[in-house]
């Protein structure tokens, strides 16, 4: 798994990139332990089509359905998309990253920036913890599945 590597080579600055999934949004690890620090992921994709081109219009009531809010770190957008990432050095030598999403009218639609030694810093001693994160990640997927279908069936109505 790639938060092991993370882990055990102690690896800053991790940001997962992904894409074919016809929307876009951020999510993050939510649990430091399992990396050292939250990892950051930018997924984006479909300048061709998206979900609403498949599902009629439906593609924002039912990718919660299927997008654990768990992982969220911002809205669904359901829509043309693309991503763009912007990286510079600040005048105090950290990395800075500017992740964001746009439409096909080039608007900005999800921003985020991160520092590399504020935000994606490894640290050992927030790993402490690494085995309740991992039984909360990986043994209970359908658990914190069944959760988020109980939250969306139920509490939201």
């Amino acid at each position: 798994m790639i938060f092991d590597l993370i882990k055990k080579h102690e690896k800053s600055g991790v940001i997962l990139l992904s894409g074919d999934v016809h929307f876009a949004q951020f999510y993050e690890t939510k649990c430091k332990s399992l990396t050292g620090y939250n990892v950051p992921e930018l997924t984006s994709s479909g300048m061709s089509h998206h979900v609403d081109s498949f599902f009629k219009g439906m593609g924002q009531k039912l990718l919660p359905l299927v997008t654990p809010k768990f992982w969220s770190a911002s809205d669904l957008i359901v829509d043309f998309n693309f991503g763009l990432i912007k990286i510079a050095k600040t005048q105090g030598g950290d990395i800075e990253v500017n992740l964001e999403v746009r439409d096909h009218n080039n608007k900005i639609r999800l921003a985020k920036t991160l520092s590399k030694n504020k935000d994606l810093k490894f640290n050992n001693a927030s790993t402490q913890y690494s085995k309740m994160c991992l039984t909360a990640h990986s043994e209970n997927k359908v658990i914190i599945q069944i959760n988020h279908y109980f939250e969306i069936l139920v509490i939201k109505r």
